[in-house]
């Protein structure tokens, strides 16, 4: 289900060129009490759509990837602190 369109209600609009990463509402407001804020504010009309402008869309899928499966593959060292900045962030 990561970044899978089908039966999406959010779609993240990614870095400087808003690329569209595909979520579901339950699944994020489960597992990320930010997620659930971020999504339940007024976001009546689906599917919710979230701009995140600063920062990289591969490491942000990798974050949703980590959420949805409990795994995540890290590159190098700079993908690690950005992941961990991301994960302080969103979870």
């Amino acid at each position: 289900l990561v970044n899978n369109k089908y039966l999406s209600d959010v779609i993240f609009l990614v870095g400087p060129r808003n690329r569209q990463i595909f979520a579901h509402r339950a699944f994020l407001a489960v597992h990320s009490s930010v997620f659930k804020e971020l999504i339940n504010v007024s976001h009546d009309e689906l599917p919710v759509m979230l701009e995140i402008s600063d920062v990289d869309p591969e490491n942000f899928l990798q974050l949703m990837n980590f959420i949805y499966t409990g795994r995540i593959l890290i590159k190098d060292y700079a993908q690690m602190i950005d992941l961990l900045t991301l994960a302080d962030r969103f979870c």
